[in-house]
């Protein structure tokens, strides 16, 4: 009883602490990174991110829908949240800046991809939409946007915004949904998809792992 009394009050006295944390807006809920400070240069696109003041974040968030396991869970991320969007800036074109004024005249699925891969090591943050920060939808919206097609920033929506092809007539470029709509990525082909994973990662190619997923192909 003494043991479960000690927990009770830590937990009560961490949930008090960081509560008002949670009435934050989403603009505010812009966050997790973690290494080393860097600077570079995407073309038009400059960006500044300092993220060695950030820690990583548990597996059992949910990504996209940001849904989270527990109350702590939530209050850690918006203390995350409120760091990084004090360390993380980005100058240049923003999505309705791209839709306006594509890079690019036509979309070329071989060309999305290459446009994904510059933003490998960004890191996720739940709303994230710009190479300072992006989620998984996020990412998805703002390579599309340079092409010209507009996606709407949320796995479900851009779901339906293509078509469900086979997994044999995917290629690079195409997207991977996973069947519980709570993730997205771009097909990076043999089996790899590149996307923002979850709050403490970054913007990688890795192995589609053991989740139920189908591909989207989105139409210029």
């Amino acid at each position: 009883m003494k043991k479960l009394s000690i927990v009770t009050a830590i937990v009560g006295f961490a949930a008090s602490g960081v509560l008002p944390l949670l009435a934050t807006t989403g603009d505010e809920a812009q966050a997790v990174a973690a290494g080393a400070s860097a600077r570079s240069s995407l073309g038009s696109q400059t960006l500044s991110v300092d993220t060695a003041s950030l820690t990583d974040e548990s597996d059992e968030t949910a990504r996209d829908a940001y849904s989270a396991t527990s109350m702590i869970d939530v209050v850690t991320q918006n203390l995350q949240n409120r760091r990084a969007a004090a360390n993380t800036t980005y100058e240049g074109p923003t999505t309705a800046d791209y839709l306006a004024n594509p890079l690019y005249p036509e979309l070329d699925r071989d060309q999305v991809l290459a446009v994904a891969l510059q933003y490998i090591g960004t890191p996720y943050v739940h709303g994230g939409e710009d190479p300072s920060k992006f989620d998984c939808s996020g990412l998805i919206t703002f390579v599309y946007a340079q092409f010209g097609i507009k996606l709407t920033h949320y796995v479900p929506t851009q779901n339906t915004e293509g078509r469900t092809i086979t997994e044999s007539e995917a290629v690079p470029g195409d997207l991977v949904v996973f069947d519980n709509l709570a993730h997205d990525g771009i097909y990076a082909g043999n089996g790899m998809i590149l996307d923002a994973p979850k709050p403490g990662g970054f913007v990688d190619v890795r192995p589609i792992w053991n989740q139920a997923h189908h591909f989207v192909r989105i139409d210029g």
